[in-house]
């Protein structure tokens, strides 16, 4: 029979032995989570991974047959038959496999993470923010479809450590619309958007500075409020949908006082292929975000 001395011992060392596993499992963690992504996380090796982003040029970037830098995995979809809302949850992984957290991307720009969700037909292109979920590598975001089947998704992010924007696709699948479900979010009848191009055609490989000019047919003021870190945004989609572009205004024309009564956008755009193409603004107006799509042929 044991002595209470010894059993007082044995249940010491069981004690001590599950204190100090459960310091060795708190230390792994803490300093996983503590790691900070570096460039080499987005930087794949081989020549085929997708393209930094150049502020510098902004240019239509092709994301698909690409080695990605990074990767939006394991999308889920909730919907509510009851809801004109989409609910969307997916993790975020870096070139590496480790989860890219809010912690992960730039601090200097508050804009640092973008979606863009495009239906099959490009007949609806809307403009996201992903929302983080407080777990590892786990974003999601909740918009209303107006189309239904297999959505592509265009991300457009800023790491901490690339200080640089970086494109990657993926593709969801939204379940059949009801009629209760459709919300328009296409533009306001009242105000008409123009495509000012500096030429009747464009070639690839040119850059051009292109213009959005908006004007209300009833002459009222149109109030414009930045989103997402812009005045407006021109997105450029392939209709093979396997590049994209998210431009935001040239900032030379930033500081320009806007006309309230034909607010004009200005976008620096470089387009490397020739093809035909979707050219879709976002502009915020009185609160409510507009879309006014044109197409786009580029020459060879």
């Amino acid at each position: 029979m044991s002595s209470p001395a010894k059993t007082s011992n044995a249940l010491l060392q069981a004690t001590l032995i599950t204190a100090a596993a459960a310091v060795i499992v708190l230390s792994v963690y803490f300093f996983r989570k503590s790691e900070k992504l570096s460039f080499v996380d987005f930087n794949p090796p081989g020549s085929n991974n997708v393209q930094f982003c150049d502020p510098t040029r902004p240019r239509v970037i092709t994301v698909e047959n690409k080695v990605p830098r990074i990767l939006l995995s394991d999308l889920q979809v909730k919907s509510n038959p009851n809801s004109v809302l989409v609910h969307v949850e997916f993790h975020v992984l870096s070139a590496t496999r480790k989860p890219v957290t809010d912690t992960d991307l730039s601090s200097k720009n508050t804009a640092h993470f973008q979606l863009i969700a495009a239906s099959p037909s490009l007949d609806d292109i809307q403009l996201l923010e992903p929302h983080y979920n407080a777990k590892e590598g786990s974003w999601s975001f909740e918009f209303s479809p107006q189309a239904e089947g297999n959505y592509s998704l265009f991300a457009d992010l800023i790491p901490e450590a690339t200080q640089a924007e970086i494109y990657t696709s993926a593709h969801v699948t939204l379940p059949k619309l009801t009629p209760s479900r459709i919300k328009s979010t296409a533009q306001t009848d009242t105000i008409k958007a123009e495509l000012i191009k500096p030429s009747p055609k464009l070639y690839a490989g040119q850059a051009y500075e292109l213009s959005i000019q908006l004007t209300d047919k009833n002459n009222k003021p149109i109030l414009v409020i930045p989103q997402l870190g812009s005045f407006a945004h021109l997105i450029v989609i392939d209709t093979s949908q396997t590049a994209f572009i998210n431009a935001r205004v040239d900032p030379l024309h930033i500081d320009h006082t806007i006309d309230l009564h034909t607010p004009t956008f200005f976008f620096n755009l470089l387009v490397p292929d020739p093809g035909t193409y979707v050219l879709c603004t976002a502009v915020n107006i009185s609160g409510k975000l507009n879309y006014f799509t044109f197409p786009l042929t580029i020459e060879p």
